[in-house]
């Protein structure tokens, strides 16, 4: 989401908006500019909420990891996003010269801002480091999103109320739009891997003691490895349907032990094809969580 887009004309953004061309991430950019620049969006709640929920797992982090730049109406409203979908809501830090305060969502840090007399620094994991306060100044005189009134819909039915949990009802962003779905199937596959992985993992216990006295690491590092493997494959595997991040890490690190193991008994103890068919497969998989790493949470 380049920051180039805020140098935009009003005109431009509102161009930029309502085109289809751009990416989801340079159109939040521009309806967040609007926004703070006082000005009403050239769309429906409904299609800015629907464009909050667009939002890629890399453009989320850049938004939070970004956060100063954004106004606290967008993070409100990527905040419900997150909450209606069930996902993990993000935790801020605020520290004080006397006193630090942890695990804050959104409404609590703005709590903890509002009356400040003193210097503050801000914080949330998406953060590279903390950002003093005043550059969030923006956020204590922050409004609701304001709509060109050409653009609004009738509602089909009666809203929901707001989640109690989020406070949001200044909002007023809730909608009839039905949630986007994530596309993107990583999440199923590095799960289904983890999945099959428990009965492989006890047939390799057996296999690392028959034949681990001859190898290069021995039989009781391999041993302890896959019995822990046929432990956790379950629990990892459902942490990666829910995309979890623990899980990904897990499974990300685990599987580079495999490659490890396999390879080097195929590379070390010349060993038969089937540990490089092994080998191969273990890395196909650690790239494959390494590309999906931004869908976990």
């Amino acid at each position: 989401m380049p920051a180039k887009i805020r140098d935009l004309t009003s005109e431009e953004l509102c161009t930029l908006l309502k085109g289809s061309t751009a990416s989801v991430g340079n159109r939040w950019v521009a309806a967040d500019e609007l926004h703070q620049r006082g000005g009403a969006l050239p769309l429906a709640q409904e299609e800015l909420t629907m464009l909050a929920r667009s939002l890629s797992k890399a453009e989320q982090k850049q938004c939070y990891a970004n956060a100063y730049q954004f106004s606290l109406a967008s993070l409100q409203l990527l905040e419900w996003v997150r909450y209606e979908r069930g996902e993990e809501i993000r935790k801020w830090s605020v520290s004080f010269e006397d006193r630090q305060s942890h695990h804050l969502d959104l409404t609590d840090l703005m709590h903890e801002l509002q009356g400040a007399e003193k210097a503050s620094f801000i914080w949330n994991e998406w953060m590279k480091d903390w950002s003093a306060g005043a550059s969030f100044t923006g956020w204590m005189t922050g409004k609701p999103f304001a709509f060109d009134q050409a653009t609004q819909k009738e509602p089909s039915r009666t809203q929901d109320e707001p989640r109690e949990n989020l406070s949001d009802a200044s909002l007023n962003l809730q909608s009839n739009t039905a949630v986007i779905k994530r596309n993107s199937s990583w999440p199923v596959i590095l799960g289904l891997a983890a999945m099959v992985g428990t009965p492989y993992w006890i047939f390799m216990i057996f296999t690392a003691i028959a034949s681990g006295y001859e190898t290069f690491l021995g039989p009781i590092l391999p041993v302890i490895f896959a019995i822990v493997m046929s432990a956790m494959s379950i629990p990892v595997s459902v942490g990666l349907f829910q995309r979890k991040k623990w899980a990904w890490g897990f499974y990300v690190y685990a599987t580079l032990v495999a490659l490890i193991w396999f390879g080097g008994h195929f590379i070390i103890d010349d060993a038969g094809r089937i540990w490089l068919a092994m080998t191969v497969f273990a890395g196909i998989m650690l790239t494959f969580a390494t590309i999906a790493k931004d869908e976990f949470q």
